[in-house]
Order: structure tokens, then C-alpha cells, then sequence
């Protein structure tokens, strides 16, 4: 499967892009948590200056060409073209997530893990693709195109852990973040989610 047909199988009511109306956002994740308006000057949640798995006011860190599976809190941010991407278990607080660029692959050790983690999560739910809560977030999603070389690598992870049908419905369950109100999401966004048991809080810091 290939990005175009992945992406045609989004709904349209869980898409937001830089033409939906403000507070769009907000709606897609109202069940998560919210979504904070910010400017795009340094405010709290910016992590400047900091490395993949370091601590941000009790959150993890996860940096771009890496991943995480676990239950701690995080923190992921700096993406524009690169496509952060969050799996979320409903009945738990197990999550993974991944900020995936235009070469990812090439980064061998990380891609490993990055499979390895995406894994760890589908074995974690007991292979029952209906637990999962999945959000992409990026500046162009090129939903129903062919995407670039991020949208590719978004597939070629995908293509190591699920079959063709399972991908079809992690569409359908899937949400597509790219902005709102004519904002795109850019390198200053954030999104925190909490390790609270089973509510998987997420809070956005959508700046603009």
C-alpha cells in the first residue's frame, strides 16, 4: 500500500487543515485533552536545546529519527515537513510514538528501533487494532497524494508491523493535524501527553 490509498481511507470529519475553521483542532482531540493557542516566539513548552530522552518539566523527550514505547509522559516538538506520529492505547497508558523525516531510514540503529517499538506497541494490545487511538501531525499530510519522502517513510514503518487490511482501518481510526484557521503546524507545535492511568492526556501548543 502505498501513501495515496492510505491516506484516501481518512475520514474527512477527523482532518484538519490550514483551510478548517479555528478551534478545529480542539474538536479532533476533545475526548484527549485541548489545545493551547500560542505565539510563535520561545514560550514554555519550545524544547530548545535539548536531546532526545532528556526530561522537559517531567516530560520525556522524543527527537526527530527516534521513537518511544512505554507509559511515560512525553514531549514532542520542531516538526514541520517531518511527520510526528502517536499511537495511543484507549484501555491503557502504553503509547508509541515516532518523529519520522525525509531520512529516517537512512539512520539505521534508529530505524531498527523505530520498527522494534512500533511492534512492542501492536504485540501490547494484544494485536486489537480497535484499541488504538492514532494521530499524524504535520505541515502537509498530502492527504489522497502522493506524499514525499516523510509520507514514504510513514508507510515503509507502517509496512514492517501491519498487513494491507489492517492498514485500512488504522486509516479509519486515524487522525490527519495540520492546522487551522490558515496556520500550518510548524517547529514551534507541541504536544505533551500525560502518563496519567488509562486517560493518555494530550495537551497542543499550537503556535502561530
Amino acid at each position: 500500500m502505498k501513501w495515496k490509498q492510505f491516506s484516501k481511507f481518512i475520514s474527512p470529519e477527523k482532518y484538519s487543515n490550514i483551510h478548517s475553521n479555528r478551534d478545529t483542532i480542539s474538536q479532533l482531540v476533545i475526548h484527549r485533552g485541548q489545545v493551547e493557542q500560542v505565539k510563535t516566539t520561545t514560550h514554555k513548552w519550545y524544547p530548545k536545546d535539548v536531546k532526545n530522552n532528556d526530561w522537559v518539566e517531567g516530560y520525556r523527550y522524543v527527537d526527530m529519527n527516534h521513537s518511544y514505547f512505554g507509559s511515560d509522559a512525553l514531549i514532542l516538538s520542531e516538526a514541520s515537513c517531518c511527520v510526528i506520529l502517536l499511537l495511543l492505547d484507549s484501555q491503557s497508558n502504553r503509547k508509541f510514538s515516532a518523529h519520522i523525516c525525509a531520512t529516517s531510514d537512512l539512520k539505521s540503529l534508529n530505524w531498527l528501533r523505530m520498527q522494534f517499538d512500533l511492534k512492542c506497541f501492536f504485540k501490547s494490545i494484544n494485536y486489537n487494532l480497535s484499541r488504538a487511538e492514532n494521530y499524524f501531525f504535520s505541515n502537509n499530510l498530502y492527504k489522497d497524494g502522493d506524499g514525499s519522502f516523510e509520507q514514504r517513510n510513514v508507510m515503509r514503518l507502517l509496512l514492517s508491523a501491519f498487513t494491507e487490511n489492517q492498514l485500512r482501518y488504522i486509516a479509519s481510526c486515524s487522525h490527519f493535524i495540520e492546522g487551522e484557521n490558515g496556520n500550518r503546524w510548524n517547529p514551534r507545535c507541541a504536544i505533551r501527553l500525560g502518563d496519567e492511568n488509562k486517560h493518555q492526556a494530550m495537551n497542543i501548543s499550537f503556535a502561530h
